[in-house]
């Protein structure tokens, strides 16, 4: 059996803005090149918190993901979960 090496391309001058950031969703189920409009600030447990750019489509199923599925599992409410929610400009807190 041969050894697999793998080497780091650069990054992809389409997906990053000037500043080095990515200029695309944030959707972590698939790869989404759409302009992130939308941002969900993750409460995490250990009392960090995780911010997620998302376009229109991913942050609507983001919020129903939690809302529909995961707090018929989860002790926890919503607003344990989220603490910012909305437009990349205006997010408002919960």
């Amino acid at each position: 059996m041969s050894d697999l090496q793998l080497q780091v391309a650069p990054p992809d001058e389409d997906l990053f803005n000037g500043d080095g950031e990515r200029n695309h969703c944030d959707w972590g189920e698939t790869v989404c090149l759409e302009t992130p409009t939308y941002v969900v600030v993750f409460n995490m447990a250990e009392g960090d918190a995780e911010a997620a750019k998302l376009c229109a489509r991913h942050y609507a199923l983001t919020l129903a993901k939690h809302v529909e599925v995961h707090t018929y599992s989860c002790e926890r409410s919503v607003r344990d979960h989220f603490s910012f929610v909305g437009p990349i400009g205006n997010p408002q807190a919960l």
